[in-house]
């Protein structure tokens, strides 16, 4: 089973992603919800995730900076990232810094997400 970190500030959205899916049929468990950046920096330096699915836009350390932190450690986790379509410039950053994918939150479904899972098992 492969362990997923989400990292959403917005409540609603973080109860939407957990239950999109029935992440287990997908060989995945969530190991950790954090509301930031810095919440799950803290937890990534105790134990790695083999996912991490964040939101790009949130207080503190936004998602651009924890997957670029990420990356400056040496911890190569795939990274999927969370937008709004106002936020596409953030998207591009975070695929430059090495995020496997980005979707949007407005178009989730959980076919997409099914999707993206498959790309991060792979």
């Amino acid at each position: 089973m492969y362990s997923v970190f989400l990292v959403e500030d917005e409540a609603f959205s973080l109860e939407m992603l957990k239950h999109l899916i029935v992440w287990e049929k997908h060989g995945f468990a969530i190991k950790g919800e954090f509301g930031n950046g810095t919440e799950a920096y803290r937890a990534m330096e105790r134990e790695l995730p083999d996912l991490v699915i964040s939101d790009i836009v949130m207080p503190g350390l936004d998602g651009v900076e924890l997957l670029r932190r990420s990356r400056a450690a040496g911890w190569d986790v795939p990274f999927v990232m969370l937008t709004c379509m106002s936020e596409f410039e953030y998207a591009q950053q975070a695929l430059e810094y090495g995020a496997i994918g980005y979707v949007l939150k407005l178009s989730l479904r959980e076919e997409r997400l099914a999707d993206v899972l498959a790309k991060a098992r792979s």
